[in-house]
């Protein structure tokens, strides 16, 4: 519990907050993770997100990956695909 606690506390980063859209991805059972936290950031702060499954993004959503925008992953990220980004 300690952990989940500390973390609130810590302030957003500069760069995410300023993301005029942030794509979260999972892999595995983490994907239903990435479609809450979406769902969640849409309906608490009016902000535009995505979610996709990790290997998904990889083949297509990835073109719209630019500076100003933010991809989040809740699994481990091949690093591949975290050079794409």
């Amino acid at each position: 519990m300690r952990d989940h606690r500390s973390s609130l506390a810590l302030p957003l980063p500069e760069q995410l907050a300023a993301a005029g859209q942030i794509a979260f991805l999972g892999a595995g059972w983490t994907i239903g993770l990435a479609h809450e936290a979406a769902l969640k950031v849409r309906e608490a702060a009016g902000h535009w997100t995505e979610s996709f499954g990790a290997m998904e993004y990889r083949r297509g959503p990835i073109a719209v990956a630019r500076a100003g925008r933010a991809v989040w992953s809740l699994s481990p990220v091949e690093s591949a695909l975290a050079a794409q980004v």
